[in-house]
């Protein structure tokens, strides 16, 4: 246990029985090691479990509750870059289970027992930026696992209800996920907005069915869900390269 101030830092590991509310001023750090707590940030509240950590920015309201053990650093943006700082902020108030991280926070101890107060300042600076981009890999991942879960439930969801409309909003309804996000994400990703894949995997549904069936064309376009003839006329040149007419079967 120890409590390291210096400079533009301080770094606590120590045992906590408090309730408290603060609103932050500099950056902080908080990794949960063990016992009961309950921790609020900007009105966002969760029950900690060991491994947990929370990084809260300059100007949240912070709420602790509890008795417990836990890292606290505590530091300002001076020695950050605008690269570093901007990582941190991307990451959330409650960033996740780190409890692979556990050595690095541990080494603090280390640190603090080993080293004069200078190298101590430099040595916890570093652990700290090592922190950070720890924190911001596993995000990172996390975020493309997660990306790519919800688009392939997006195309399985395109894929069963292509025959019919697809209104992007009910998509996002039926799946519960946000609409800007799935638009943003899946246009990233594929490199074609979703409005796009859905109408070229319409059209080549269509020229599909065309191919092997003589239905009528006007009848198969509006169950589909176009609007207009025009309008699918239109996107079947641009994407086919030729008439739907010229696509038909003639058995």
């Amino acid at each position: 246990m120890f409590n390291f101030k210096y400079k533009n830092i301080e770094v606590v590991h120590n045992n906590y029985f408090k309730e408290l509310k603060v609103i932050n001023n500099q950056y902080e750090i908080i990794y949960f090691i063990k016992g009961e707590s309950i921790q609020t940030i900007d009105y966002q509240s969760k029950k900690l479990v060991k491994g947990d950590l929370l990084v809260i920015k300059p100007g949240s309201i912070h709420v602790l509750l509890g008795n417990f053990n836990a890292y606290i650093l505590k530091f300002s943006n001076s020695f950050l870059s605008q690269e570093m700082e901007e990582t941190l902020n991307r990451i959330p108030n409650f960033a996740g289970n780190y409890k692979f991280l556990e050595t690095v926070f541990l080494d603090f101890d280390r640190i603090y027992a080993n080293y004069p107060k200078e190298f101590v300042y430099e040595l916890m600076i570093n652990n700290i930026k090592k922190i950070i981009i720890e924190v911001n890999l596993s995000s990172q991942k996390m975020r493309d696992i997660i990306t790519d879960y919800m688009i392939k439930n997006i195309i399985n969801y395109i894929q069963t209800n292509i025959s019919k409309e697809i209104n992007i909003t009910n998509l996002c309804l039926d799946l519960h996920f946000s609409k800007s996000h799935i638009c943003n994400e899946f246009s990233q990703k594929l490199g074609i907005s979703l409005k796009k894949y859905i109408r070229i995997l319409k059209i080549i549904n269509i020229d599909n069915y065309l191919k092997k069936t003589q239905i009528n064309i006007g009848k198969l376009v509006e169950s589909y869900g176009f609007k207009n003839y025009s309008t699918f006329y239109r996107n079947y040149l641009s994407f086919i390269g030729k008439s739907p007419l010229k696509g038909k079967s003639k058995h």
